[in-house]
């Protein structure tokens, strides 16, 4: 699992999906997704890629296949950011890129089982 690019996920709960506060957010990222795996086109101006719920626009197979993706395309890529719960991403994430993101309420009910 070695990349050119630095990677960081972020797994948090996943937030109820039409909640009408977090529909402009629901959309970062999807440009480069369509650019990797519906155009197929190189673009040496991405240096930074940052997705939030990707999985909401990609199948297991394009999930699975993220990081290779966006290697080939981007060749100039730097850093890639996730918010997901994907486990098909994080399967594919190497464990020191992965941080577990929990609420105060969430931490207290760990806390007490």
């Amino acid at each position: 699992m070695d990349f050119p690019f630095e990677i960081t996920v972020y797994v948090q709960q996943r937030p109820h999906m039409r909640d009408e506060n977090l529909e402009y957010e629901m959309y970062v990222g999807k440009s480069i997704l369509q650019q990797v795996f519906d155009e197929e086109r190189v673009d040496t101006s991405v240096v930074s890629a940052t997705f939030i719920y990707p999985e909401r626009w990609m199948n297991i197979v394009e999930e699975r296949s993220l990081y290779d993706r966006l290697a080939k395309y981007c060749p100039n890529l730097k850093t890639v950011t996730i918010v997901t719960q994907s486990v098909y991403i994080l399967q594919c994430t190497a464990g020191n890129s992965i941080k577990i993101v929990m609420s105060k309420d969430q931490q207290d009910r760990v806390a007490l089982s």
